[in-house]
């Protein structure tokens, strides 16, 4: 069943999703019969094995399982691009206080509407421990996007949304020290920085076309001061610190 609905998701979405003129008549191709191989509107149809409504990483995918290079067009088939929130960076990808930090985090002030990066369907929309409220959204370019800590989530697993759509407001939910938006990108399950495929500055994308590489998934290496005793919560919801960092 799992997998008959993942076929009948993006069967739709490669048909339909990039065109709004066109939704009022998704639910009328809607079908019970499971479409036979990968469609030619999705290119990462078969990569894809199964649909999970909970886990963030449901696929538990080796970076070096993957071919040593793929090159995915990231604004396939015309569809859209949004920012997630138009907020400055107050913490990269990498290794912070000794841990991964397998996303970014934007600047948001509670309440603030957060958007999907690209249009997709919904995979997860629930509170998962240290994201908080999170939701997930599947990409018909074959990535994944994690939008973490929401006050408010406005999107539930299946849901078909377009760039620009709200899923939900920020906030500071699950393990946070502050209103933020958690943001990573994810192929496979395997988290990379986002800041190789958008300039947070401009708002813009680097390019139409990323070349996966098992290389594009490694954290780089954790500076020292990583390792040292982290301080206490209040010191970084000081305005002082999240202007500096």
């Amino acid at each position: 069943m799992a997998v008959l609905f993942l076929a009948q998701h993006f069967h739709l979405a490669a048909n339909s999703l990039c065109h709004a003129n066109d939704s009022d008549g998704i639910l009328s191709v809607w079908t019970p019969d499971p479409v036979p191989g990968p469609h030619p509107g999705y290119q990462m149809w078969d990569m894809y094995a199964y649909w999970d409504t909970f886990a963030i990483n449901p696929y538990q995918m080796a970076a070096s399982s993957l071919p040593d290079s793929l090159m995915l067009h990231i604004l396939h088939m015309d569809c859209g691009f949004s920012m997630p929130i138009a907020g400055a960076l107050t913490s990269g990808f990498g290794y912070r206080w000794g841990r991964q930090h397998k996303g970014i985090d934007l600047d948001l002030n509670t309440g603030d509407t957060v958007v999907s990066m690209f249009d997709g369907v919904v995979r997860v929309s629930g509170y998962h421990s240290g994201f908080g409220n999170v939701v997930l959204v599947r990409h018909h370019n074959g990535l994944e996007t994690v939008y973490g800590h929401l006050s408010r989530r406005y999107v539930k697993p299946g849901d078909m949304i377009y760039a620009g759509q709200a899923v939900g407001l920020g906030g500071s939910t699950g393990r946070s020290t502050g209103p933020h938006l958690h943001f990573e990108t994810r192929f496979m399950g395997l988290a990379f920085d986002p800041q190789r495929i958008i300039n947070i500055d401009s708002g813009e994308l680097y390019d139409e076309y990323l070349t996966i590489t098992p290389e594009l998934f490694e954290m780089p290496a954790p500076p020292p001061s990583a390792y040292k005793t982290r301080k206490p919560a209040s010191y970084y919801r000081r305005s002082q610190y999240r202007h500096k960092h």
